[in-house]
């Protein structure tokens, strides 16, 4: 993700000062701590080879058990993905270190296809990771905001190996959207980002629906979370009467095998 340029600095001493390491211009790599809803999503039968291999979009955790990404992400030639296609991978910034990462099952895939969007209901709770919140404000103009992904950098085609960031700024955009630019040239969006999240205050504000036509410098057209707040909520909604239902299943099991035994 987020095309950059790399600054020729060299680490060295001069009279006992240290020059700093080069720095990406753009994107830069994102702490472990930072962001820890971003989810990476793969399609299933690319990662018999290696882990990461199938990687396809990025995602946002927004509930214990939904994933919010684009409709490009679970489409195919014919419609729609089934769920065990997708294989989903949170708590971890890289790309392909899958042993520090906690692997989510979809149960079912919801499309939103007027607004680009998706959400991906978990077959079972996330728990002890960090949800993201909407953000269902208007965003004012010149805001400040970061765009977060595993997208290519500008210096290799594919996806990265760690998770990038780089901040944007709100420009002026066509209702229902959200339009950002970058804040330094040559950064951005960039193949491989689609359904990224774009986070202003710290919420979800946008989502990512189309790969950009060129890396970094261009403005970036996301799916605006405010005017689809309501559509994002009602599958929530849904989602959380499933949950309980399926808690309620667990718990009625639970007590048949208990008199059983009893």
């Amino acid at each position: 993700m987020l095309s950059f340029i790399i600054l020729s600095l060299v680490l060295r001493t001069i009279h006992g000062s240290v020059i700093a390491p080069p720095r990406i211009v753009g994107g830069v790599d994102v702490l472990q701590g930072d962001f820890p809803f971003a989810v990476s999503i793969h399609l299933a039968t690319r990662e018999l080879s290696s882990c990461g291999s199938g990687y396809i979009c990025t995602g946002t955790l927004i509930s214990s058990w939904a994933v919010l990404t684009s409709a490009r992400c679970v489409q195919n030639g014919s419609g729609v993905r089934v769920p065990e296609e997708l294989k989903l991978l949170v708590g971890t910034k890289s790309r392909t270190n899958c042993s520090e990462a906690v692997e989510l099952s979809v149960e079912d895939i919801r499309t939103h296809e007027g607004a680009n969007l998706a959400i991906l209901r978990l077959k079972w709770a996330v728990i002890n990771v960090e949800t993201a919140v909407l953000n269902e404000y208007q965003q004012d103009l010149g805001k400040q905001c970061i765009l977060i992904g595993w997208g290519a950098n500008g210096k290799q085609s594919g996806p990265v190996e760690r998770l990038q960031e780089t901040y944007v700024r709100v420009v002026a955009c066509s209702d229902g959207l959200v339009c950002a630019v970058s804040e330094r040239e040559h950064a951005g969006a960039c193949h491989g980002d689609l359904g990224a999240p774009l986070l202003c205050d710290g919420s979800v504000a946008g989502i990512l629906g189309n790969d950009p036509k060129e890396c970094g410098g261009q403005i970036t057209v996301f799916g605006g979370v405010r005017a689809n707040y309501e559509w994002i909520r009602s599958q929530l909604s849904i989602t959380s009467v499933v949950q309980s239902w399926t808690i309620l299943h667990i718990l009625v099991i639970s007590l048949f095998a208990n008199f059983v035994i009893n």
